[in-house]
């Protein structure tokens, strides 16, 4: 996972995710060839990205159990899926006995999500490093050995699909992508990505910077081809500063953001739409071009922030939960993550996107929140993006945004693989008994290739998470 956008939940307020049955039955009818096991597995990953998890629980159960290793790692994720984290460990943890193979990957990326997942593992980190060693080890294994991972974990399903094979990467574009796509929908997206490109600084910046400091021999190679060095635009492409008005994401969150907020729109989910803790407000502004680019002009951007940075905690259970360095400001957060509403107003006026839908509400959580709420005439929200990276700040805005979330809408967590973030996100949802199964973000990491020394990123589906979090 990158610094800044990695493990995002995405927590859908009344979209649970169940299954009919435990999964104690592992299959009874055989099929006769490989090949019959290939299309069945495919059918099978299909109907997981379709959500249709059901369907997936009785395909899998007449599935032949010849593909020990398949198996379990398919009835794991669905207990995952389910929110059964004792069968997920259970059916995982026999998946990943089985000898080294294709599936391997995917069953490592599967127990790292379902560390994050166990509330056991909230307030440190030793137990999801240990898991994201065996995700490490498993990759290159796979990748030196030129083994093709073919099974399906939790980060190649769902919103992290969706991400992955958006049309407008590098990667992805071709002349037939725009094959059907109306002229004003061409116009549309070609705009959400020059604002992309502007809020993660990839307009601006020495394109080679990368490869330049990698090595002498790099530099070289980029001075006498600079355009066999320049960064493609990928998941991970991101501003790398805090000096101006970029958004603190990589563009796969900002990704995220975009295709939820469609969601919402395109569903006609009532409410405003809400960013808690905003920086400069690079991220909002991306926000609020999709809400003007998709039909969500009548919508408002809430932008809540203390405007003052990260305060320290107030309570002994925060300062416990946060540790030393967020309470006396020695964490390393550039001047605790503090910019002033002039700076933001300036950012959206900046991107021409500055009027009356943009509504800042300053203050620290635990108080502007609820008193902005209990005086707005709609309190209900479509979406809620939360990045406020300590214990009670989070809470707090769990305890008075979530409430107001309406039927099909989203919650997005930034920061994830922060301890601090996760027992909030933990302990909230137990209160309140949110039975809604997260959903993770992981992006890739880029390996350099020996040719043109040029970035690449692996493919999302096959790729090792490089470390960070959102």
């Amino acid at each position: 996972m990158l610094a800044h956008l990695a493990c995002a939940d995405a927590v859908e307020r009344h979209r649970p995710v169940t299954l009919e049955a435990s999964l104690d039955s592992m299959g009874r009818e055989s099929y006769s060839t490989a090949a019959a096991h290939l299309d069945s597995f495919e059918a099978f990953e299909r109907m997981l990205d379709a959500g249709q998890l059901t369907n997936a629980k009785r395909h899998l159960a007449q599935m032949s159990p010849d593909l020990r290793a398949r198996q379990f790692n398919a009835a794991g994720l669905l207990s995952l899926l389910e929110g059964n984290l004792a069968s997920a460990t259970s059916l995982l943890r026999r998946a990943a006995g089985e000898p080294f193979g294709p599936a391997t990957l995917a069953i490592r990326k599967n127990l790292y999500w379902l560390a994050y997942r166990d509330p056991d593992n909230a307030d440190d980190n030793e137990r999801i490093d240990s898991a994201w060693s065996a995700v490490m080890s498993a990759f290159e294994r796979s990748h030196d050995g030129g083994m093709e991972s073919k099974d399906v974990s939790m980060f190649d399903v769902g919103i992290q699909r969706r991400i992955c094979n958006h049309a407008m990467y590098d990667r992805n574009r071709h002349a037939a992508m725009w094959e059907g796509v109306s002229e004003a929908e061409r116009w549309r997206m070609q705009y959400l990505e020059l604002v992309k490109k502007a809020v993660t600084n990839y307009l601006h910046r020495d394109l080679t910077e990368e490869f330049r400091d990698s090595s002498e021999a790099a530099s070289t190679a980029c001075s006498e081809d600079p355009e066999g060095c320049e960064s493609d635009w990928q998941i991970g492409q991101g501003a790398g500063r805090v000096d101006g008005p970029y958004a603190q994401k990589r563009l796969g969150g900002l990704v995220h953001i975009e295709l939820l907020l469609q969601d919402v729109l395109d569903s006609e989910v009532e409410g405003d739409v809400i960013e808690a803790g905003c920086f400069m407000g690079g991220t909002a502004v991306f926000m609020r071009a999709v809400l003007e680019q998709k039909s969500g002009a009548q919508r408002r951007l809430l932008v809540a922030d203390s405007f003052e940075g990260i305060p320290a905690p107030r309570t002994a259970r925060g300062l416990r939960v946060d540790g030393p360095g967020v309470a006396h400001g020695t964490a390393d957060w550039p001047e605790r993550y503090s910019a002033g509403q002039a700076r933001v107003r300036s950012t959206f006026r900046r991107y021409g996107l500055w009027d009356e839908r943009v509504v800042l509400i300053p203050g620290f959580f635990n108080i502007s929140l609820p008193s902005y709420f209990d005086s707005a005439p709609l309190g209900s929200l479509a979406l809620i993006h939360i990045d406020a990276d300590a214990y009670e700040s989070v809470l707090d805005a769990l305890d008075t945004l979530y409430p107001r979330l309406s039927p099909g809408g989203h919650v997005i967590i930034d920061d994830f693989h922060l301890p601090a973030v996760r027992t909030a996100v933990h302990e909230y949802r137990e209160a309140q008994g949110v039975s809604e199964t997260e959903e993770p973000l992981l992006l890739v990491r880029s390996h350099v290739k020996n040719k043109a020394t040029r970035l690449r990123p692996e493919w999302c589906a096959q790729a090792s998470p490089a470390r960070g979090g959102t």
